[in-house]
């Protein structure tokens, strides 16, 4: 029971991240659950479609209920044990909230609208200095124009920094270190769901008094 319950909760916590990238019923992530060993043939098929995580929490709590059922679960650790699955319950959905995000692309026509705006007023500037100044050198022009060109520039990137950011809050999953590292707190969560599942490998040695 409690092998199954730890392979059922990496299931729950892969799935949540699948579904977060919509992935969840694709024909590639039943191969990669398959090769992690987390998925038995025939329980892909019993799996509700667009909520396979909730029908695999639905599993643990009717085993949770079965083992309290026939007495190896007292009814304290059953309490606590379905209250540790609504949180890994919560934990997947929080994964799937879409965040409500509209004044994001509002942001990327702002900047935009302003970059153009910016840049035509820098060459027009531009332009006005050369004609209320018919005596400027050549090498004043050329300095005046690069200096304009460095301000343009620098405001162009730290404008392009917000478009960045604006898609990187839409899709926050992936490899970029802008993105959360969630590949990496989810393998350290499938590490420690197997330990619970075989804890006597991880209890110290005990000693003679």
């Amino acid at each position: 029971v409690r092998g199954q319950c730890g392979r059922y909760m990496n299931l729950v916590l892969e799935l949540g991240t699948l579904k977060a990238r919509g992935s969840a019923d694709s024909d590639q992530a039943k191969a990669f659950l398959e090769r992690k060993g987390l998925l038995l043939e025939g329980e892909w098929e019993l799996m509700v479609p667009g909520n396979r995580d909730i029908t695999v929490c639905m599993w643990i709590g009717t085993i949770l209920h079965e083992a309290y059922e026939d007495g190896l679960v007292s009814m304290e650790g059953l309490r606590i044990l379905m209250s540790c699955l609504e949180k890994l319950q919560g934990l997947t959905y929080d994964l799937n909230v879409k965040l409500p995000l509209p004044y994001a692309g509002l942001v990327v026509l702002l900047v935009k609208v302003l970059l153009v705006a910016g840049c035509t007023e820098m060459g027009m500037q531009m332009a006005m200095d050369r004609h209320n100044a018919p005596g400027m050198g050549t090498v004043e022009t050329i300095l005046w124009a690069v200096v304009n060109f460095l301000c343009t520039g620098f405001l162009v990137c730290c404008f392009q920094g917000l478009i960045d950011l604006q898609a990187v809050l839409e899709n926050p999953f992936g490899r970029l270190e802008t993105h959360f590292a969630t590949e990496n707190q989810f393998y350290a969560m499938r590490r420690l769901a197997s330990a619970f599942s075989q804890p006597e490998a991880y209890l110290p040695a005990r000693t003679s008094s």
